[in-house]
């Protein structure tokens, strides 16, 4: 049997395995400093870690996992697979470009800034591109959209405009006096490719694929209603959720965007309303009325998409709870805001990267996962990452400080995790098939 897509999941896993271990040992490093005292960081290290670890690792990897996932959630049609290399071309440009933007000055520096916004836009919109093909042939074929598709075509139209977004704050950061990204444009940035693109294609994919892998009842059949026999509740309940989550994307952007603080503590509510109830429908959903799956296959699946739906919850209860607080003029540590941002990014999508290589992996490369126990650590050291970090909030809030030690080694664990998730994924990924 031929192997699947040779020539786009593994490129894509590549360069976002190299960006998340470069950017993930330079977010130990830097906590580790602030810790230590050892002087100032400048801001701009941080915007290049934070740059790699999306752009560079979440976007990439989540494109390459779909190229090899979306025709089989979408019926068998094709991506448009002449977009794919493009896609990674521009992205791995742009990573390149974020790590030497640093180490450039003057007219240097300020024609590689353009260049990355370049990168960075061509890379999204051709990712977006790539992977709407699938839906698009659907619509053209008369076949009825169903609710999962929804969940990924607005997980590709928040890609388009995030990496617009960023592309935007790097090209206006060249001309400014300290080279700083635009804060309001960052922050769009992140809402549009995190809390929109990531979420959004996880739980696409989770409502798909969840009853064969968890063992949940089926989610997102029909909810819009059109099918002969009307939809389930739970359907309805689960497409009122996933709006109230776009619509928190759009708002907190919008609100982002505008500089109204307000507006952006609103859409962290609104996130709330929407991402729990999510949450109990897929990966914290009960398993009594599901299809009976065979867990030996991968008995640590379950634990690892368990923790890491509770760490989203707990993100959204966080950003909740500080937005409630915020609009009712009580003093909120800005620590809370930074908890919340890691326990999406480590808790939720890390977690749930680990958790589910280890079932697509071996799909893919058609072998074994090597190295299994080095996924089962990364799956707990991310989670355990995520609660160290969540840790800064209380400290920030109510002290002590030395409990902000706790959130420093998050750095080191999260990047361990990295290391061992990208060795187990890298051997099984580099094996052919026999």
């Amino acid at each position: 049997m031929a192997p699947k897509h040779p020539l786009l999941l593994r490129p894509f896993a590549a360069v976002a395995l190299l960006a998340a271990l470069c950017g993930s040992t330079l977010g130990a490093v830097l906590l580790l400093r602030i810790q230590l005292s050892l002087g100032p960081v400048d801001p701009l290290w941080k915007q290049v870690h934070g740059q790699a670890q999306v752009f560079g690792f979440l976007v990439p990897l989540v494109l390459g996992f779909g190229t090899y996932l979306v025709p089989r959630v979408v019926s068998g049609y094709p991506i448009r697979a002449a977009l794919a290399l493009p896609a990674l071309l521009g992205l791995s440009l742009a990573t390149l470009a974020d790590f030497a933007v640093p180490f450039a000055s003057g007219e240097a520096g300020t024609w590689l800034r353009r260049a990355l916004a370049i990168f960075v836009a061509c890379g999204t919109l051709a990712g977006a591109g790539c992977l709407q093909a699938p839906m698009s042939a659907r619509r053209r074929a008369g076949e009825r959209r169903r609710g999962h598709e929804a969940l990924l075509q607005a997980a590709l139209a928040f890609l388009a405009l995030g990496g617009l977004a960023d592309a935007a704050a790097f090209w206006l950061s060249s001309s400014g006096p300290e080279g700083d990204l635009p804060p309001a444009l960052a922050s769009v940035a992140w809402r549009l490719s995190v809390e929109g693109f990531a979420l959004g294609m996880a739980f696409a994919i989770s409502a798909r694929m969840f009853s064969g892998f968890l063992g949940v009842e089926p989610a997102l059949g029909d909810p819009l209603g059109r099918a002969p026999a009307g939809p389930k509740g739970r359907d309805r309940a689960f497409a009122l959720a996933a709006c109230a989550w776009g619509a928190s994307v759009v708002l907190g952007s919008a609100g982002a965007l505008s500089g109204l603080t307000g507006v952006e503590r609103a859409a962290d509510i609104l996130f709330a309303a929407g991402v729990v109830p999510l949450s109990f429908q897929l990966g914290l959903a009960s398993t009594r009325a599901g299809p009976a799956i065979d867990r030996t296959r991968d008995p640590l699946f379950p634990f690892g998409a368990r923790a890491a739906y509770a760490s989203l919850v707990a993100a959204a209860l966080v950003g909740a709870l500080a937005g409630i607080a915020d609009l009712l003029g009580l003093r909120v540590h800005s620590l809370w805001l930074d908890a919340r941002r890691h326990l999406i990014n480590l808790g939720f999508l890390l977690t749930l990267i680990a958790a589910m290589a280890g079932r697509l992996a071996p799909g893919f490369a058609g072998r074994p996962l090597a190295l299994p126990w080095l996924r089962a650590f990364a799956m707990g050291a991310f989670a355990l990452s995520a609660v160290l970090r969540a840790v800064e909030g209380i400290a920030g809030q109510w002290g002590p400080e030395g409990l902000l030690w706790a959130s420093a080694l998050s750095g080191p664990l999260a990047a361990a995790a990295f290391f061992a998730l990208a060795t187990s994924l890298g051997v099984t990924l580099a094996t052919r098939r026999a």
